[in-house]
């Protein structure tokens, strides 16, 4: 395990890298956002990101960060809890998108380290971007041979809705091609309706016969025609099998296969959001590398989208959030 300085903030603040490796994963995070910078598999880095402090900053798109209190939209930014109403950052429009600006981007306590694992822990106070109560956070990033571990624990003061994720962008042929020809299989016969503000409506649509149905493996890009930019949907976990990591029972998600490089998604959440980095816009990736649309797809574990709205993901504070992602790599052909 490795402690690197790795730059300091705007506020001054110091912002510090940890790296650990067991020989098949090498995995770089910082402090700030608890982020994942890095995850090099066998020496290939299939984790978009840059090379600078300053240039996560500056990014907008959430690379690699820890993502909360609520994943993805809450229509215009406001929920009720037992008949009170509670108003959002406004960060998306209208709306708050991943849970407004404070959670992915405040610098995270690192409450241990060791040689395959580092984790923070983030005390988020009650108000902050309008939730409320006090929520008590911890994220761990694991490496054991080759899986990629994240696992979430939260504890609220009191009554708020915990609906936790992270935002990586993975390529798995490496920084620099695009991800349209990696193949994708999704475990999901539905898949939630949004409307024009990408805000899910709650109804469930089935895969059949659509471009989403990704049940058999297709090329991601396979099915893009002009006037769509890519897949940015919620889908329904549908299978019935499950594997044990840890004694955790976790449930496929989706595999995604590059040139030489697969990658399987396992979860205990209901679903997944999925999307094919349809608007990258920013600084230059690693190696000064052009940021542009479709480098890298995220997967990102959760609780159903705006179902906050519906009463859902509610915790009390006599319950405890356990959320547990697993990315497992295998080598095919011949890996370079």
């Amino acid at each position: 395990m490795k402690t690197e300085f790795f730059g300091k903030l705007k506020s001054g603040e110091e912002v510090h890298k940890y790296t650990v490796n067991n020989g098949i994963l090498s995995l770089s995070v910082m402090d700030r956002g608890a982020t994942v910078l890095s995850l090099e598999h066998l020496g290939r880095d299939v984790v978009l990101g840059f090379d600078t402090l300053k240039d996560y900053e500056s990014d907008f798109l959430n690379h690699g960060a820890a993502i909360g209190r609520v994943a993805d939209r809450i229509e215009n930014a406001s929920f009720s809890i037992d008949g009170k109403e509670y108003f959002l950052t406004k960060n998306n429009g209208e709306h708050c998108l991943h849970g407004g600006n404070r959670f992915n981007k405040v610098v995270w306590k690192l409450y241990s380290i060791n040689d395959d694992s580092v984790t923070f822990y983030y005390s988020s106070p009650d108000g902050e971007d309008g939730f409320p109560s006090r929520l008590d956070v911890y994220i761990s990033y694991i490496i054991e041979g080759a899986n990629f571990i994240i696992d979430y624990t939260a504890m609220p003061f009191g009554k708020t809705p915990i609906s936790l994720t992270n935002h990586t962008y993975f390529n798995l042929d490496g920084i620099g091609s695009l991800i349209l020809n990696h193949k994708a299989k999704l475990y999901a016969d539905t898949y939630l309706e949004i409307n024009d503000k990408f805000i899910t409506t709650g109804k469930k649509l089935s895969v059949t016969d659509t471009i989403f149905d990704f049940r058999e493996e297709k090329l991601i890009g396979r099915d893009f025609y002009e006037g769509f930019h890519g897949y940015d949907n919620y889908y329904v976990i549908s299978a019935d099998t499950s594997k044990k990591f840890n004694g955790k029972e976790l449930f496929p998600a989706a595999e995604f296969s590059g040139r030489d490089l697969k990658m399987k998604v396992y979860t205990d959440q209901c679903g997944f959001l999925f999307y094919t980095g349809n608007y990258l816009k920013g600084p230059d990736f690693k190696g000064a590398v052009p940021e542009r649309d479709y480098m890298g797809f995220c997967i990102e574990t959760g609780g159903e989208p705006n179902s906050v709205k519906r009463g859902k993901c509610i915790f009390s504070p006599d319950e405890i959030y356990s959320h547990t992602t697993v990315f497992t790599f295998e080598r095919f052909g011949n890996f370079e």
